[in-house]
């Protein structure tokens, strides 16, 4: 149960905080002068945020050295990004469209950062069980 129980709110989180990239990035490309790389940085920075506090409190109930976990997250999101942009290149190599990109990110992606989020991030060593707390 308590694998099904993150798996779940793992999903929320990140569905959660792309819709906070999104919808910050917009409002600050739209609603200011800034450059568009800048808003859409400051909706991926609000993002961050949001994902590693709600894996945090919620997905993995993370009770051990915060500063440590979030420099793992922080490394954890550039791995991420690093694939993702692997995955661009070599669509982009092989002449696939740009939603193969999209695709192989959605595919690869999630599950690699739920898997090191669990085991590496907030080790289950660190975290509360949820069948034992209120």
């Amino acid at each position: 149960m308590r694998l099904l129980r993150q798996i779940g709110f793992f999903g929320i989180v990140g569905i959660t905080a792309t819709f906070i990239h999104l919808v910050v990035a917009y409002a600050a490309i739209e609603w200011t002068s800034l450059n568009p790389f800048v808003g859409n940085g400051i909706g991926a920075f609000c993002a961050f945020w949001a994902s590693f506090l709600g894996n945090t409190k919620m997905t993995f109930l993370y009770r051990g050295a915060m500063l440590a976990a979030l420099f793992k997250y922080a490394a954890l999101t550039m791995v991420s990004l690093a694939i993702t942009s692997a995955i661009l290149l070599i669509t982009r190599t092989v002449g696939l469209p740009l939603y193969g990109y999209v695709m192989g990110s959605v595919i690869v992606i999630p599950p690699i950062t739920f898997l090191l989020s669990r085991f590496w991030v907030f080790r289950a060593d660190q975290t509360v069980d949820a069948s034992k707390s209120g």
